[in-house]
């Protein structure tokens, strides 16, 4: 709008006032505002950094993924004489099969390769020592399910005595018989979940002069989703040990990772025990690299 030059004298802003260019003139103030308003609006949105279609990666155990993972552990113990140290290399594989019905078939199979100085039966000087551990097995039936509300399964794990040096495994085979369920809300980002395992896992055969085995897992599992394809995550793996008069190990658990190119993830765990009734670990670090197929 051109402002004519003799508005600038006073008799002119006196007609200003009076509204000739008044209404004009708010009118367009009240546009700009609205319409930077709403860019401000858009530019602060978060639903823009949203995938727009999320790719399910198998994080919960009932809704899973093809996949292949490397992960990379640190388990530290403060035990005497010495504190003690492993490191795993652990190679994990998963497979769904997903039937005319639309039940779900789950496979997983996973191998850990260890490096450690446990004080051991066979390392009383508490020498570096390296092996396999104990390799599993798993199966699991999850029933037809929508995307979001709840879903659960049924399986068990398979566990054999592979570990290559006594500290690295139990020296028996195992069965470990597990059961949960998992809640994708509506009002959280799509593939954000809660859920809850439960593994009762005990020994059928192996070694005699190895201790029994019998030990209830009880993992609670928290997923949100984020902006640009991060997560978090909280799923301590609770552990009340039978053969021990009933003694607990209660860790704290958190996870940050990223998906990336809907075709890897990366993600960095932590984990500190808190209650130890029996001996696990103190501190454990974990780094994830998987590749979906």
């Amino acid at each position: 709008m051109n402002i004519p030059a003799g508005l600038l004298t006073g008799e002119g802003l006196s007609v200003f006032l009076r509204g000739k260019y008044l209404v004009p003139v708010l009118i367009g103030i009240i546009f700009s505002w609205s319409g930077s308003a709403r860019a401000e609006s858009e530019r602060l949105s978060l639903k823009k950094f949203l995938p727009m279609e999320y790719i399910d990666f198998g994080q919960s155990e009932f809704k899973p993924a093809d996949r292949f993972d490397v992960r990379f552990r640190y388990d530290r113990n403060d035990t005497l004489p010495k504190p003690s140290n492993l490191y795993t290399m652990i190679l994990r594989y998963d497979e769904k099969i997903i039937l005319n019905n639309q039940w779900t078939i789950y496979l997983r199979s996973q191998m850990p390769l260890k490096l450690g100085d446990a004080i051991a039966r066979h390392n009383r000087d508490g020498d570096y020592r390296a092996g396999l551990g104990d390799f599993f097995t798993q199966l699991a039936f999850i029933p037809p399910h929508r995307e979001e509300g709840f879903v659960c399964g049924a399986g068990t794990r398979v566990y054999f005595p592979t570990a290559t040096e006594r500290q690295f495994g139990d020296g028996k085979y195992e069965l470990a018989p597990l059961v949960g369920m998992a809640y994708f809300p509506r009002s959280f980002p799509k593939g954000s979940f809660i859920e809850l395992e439960l593994r009762d896992r005990f020994d059928f055969a192996g070694n005699r002069r190895r201790a029994h085995v019998h030990r209830l897992s009880i993992q609670p599992n928290f997923f949100y989703n984020l902006p640009r394809n991060y997560f978090v995550g909280m799923n301590p793996e609770i552990i009340v040990n039978w053969k021990d008069d009933a003694s607990w190990f209660v860790p704290f658990h958190a996870e940050v990772g990223r998906t990336f190119k809907k075709k890897y993830v990366l993600s960095f765990n932590y984990n500190q025990g808190l209650v130890k009734d029996f001996k696990q670990y103190d501190i454990e670090l974990e780094l994830r690299f998987g590749v979906f197929f």
